[in-house]
């Protein structure tokens, strides 16, 4: 196996599925301290195993397990993208001052995340770490992945978890439970960074401290030659007020409308 990758949440290697026709794949190896961390982690694998089958969803192959001594693994056969994540495309377009996305190009993208975590909630769960680090490029093909920190509705706690600069205002509350609307507001963030290839986040503190927020954001959006239907997409999903927030079935209704009106 060759190593690829390394996150909090584990590290991700190369492989070939002796299992499946000796396919590429993606394993991802996450350690647990414990027994009793590893059912814990069984336990949240059986929602995300049902995902599987949406088109922009990566799909999770099979589960297994190691054992060391009193070391235990999870490995998730994953499938493998050999053109990347979608940080490093955006990040690609803009070091080499290729052109801003076309407004036709950004809503089949936003089309393409809308229907994916709309599956995702349609399970109950969120997702909680929605970032372009972990939204996958196969060709014209976007697909969400790495659930790692996706949790049922039902059994969320209210530590924080998340990547800060993606996760909406109401996690750093005094309660800190997220919502399926705490998915939105990272969708948000990764709709604001297609448009501008701006791949830094919008920390929640930022939209507090300049009154201005909305109106710099939609000026910015505007002067990249975005229409005001596109804008309102991205101003919609960082609403302060998550119950101002749009499910994910109402943005691709949104999405819907505006392409139409190409």
């Amino acid at each position: 196996m060759e190593q690829i990758g390394k996150g909090g949440m584990g590290v991700v290697y190369k492989a070939r599925d002796v299992k499946h026709n000796n396919k590429l794949v993606a394993i991802k190896k996450v350690q647990c301290l414990s027994i009793a961390d590893m059912n814990i982690a069984i336990k949240e694998l059986c929602p995300i195993r049902g995902l599987s089958g949406h088109p922009n969803i990566a799909l999770l192959d099979d589960v297994y397990f190691e054992q060391t001594g009193d070391q235990f693994t999870i490995c998730f056969v994953l499938e493998l993208f050999t053109d990347g994540d979608l940080y490093k495309h955006l990040q690609h377009r803009k070091s080499n001052n290729m052109l801003y996305y076309k407004e036709q190009e950004a809503l089949h993208i936003f089309e393409q995340l809308a229907s994916g975590l709309s599956h995702i909630h349609k399970q109950n769960l969120v997702h909680r770490d929605l970032k372009p680090m972990n939204i996958f490029v196969q060709g014209a093909v976007l697909k969400i992945g790495d659930f790692g920190l996706a949790r049922n509705l039902e059994n969320l706690s209210t530590n924080i978890a998340g990547t800060q600069r993606y996760m909406s205002p109401e996690c750093f509350m005094d309660n800190g439970q997220c919502t399926l609307k705490t998915d939105i507001w990272s969708l948000g963030v990764c709709f604001y960074e297609i448009l501008c290839l701006d791949v830094k986040g919008v920390p929640y503190f930022e939209v507090y401290r300049n009154k201005n927020f909305y109106k710099d954001l939609s000026k910015t959006l505007t002067d990249r030659g975005y229409s005001e239907q596109l804008n309102n997409i991205v101003v919609k999903c960082l609403a302060l007020d998550p119950d101002e927030r749009p499910n994910a079935d109402e943005i691709l209704d949104l999405v819907h409308k505006a392409k139409s009106n190409l």
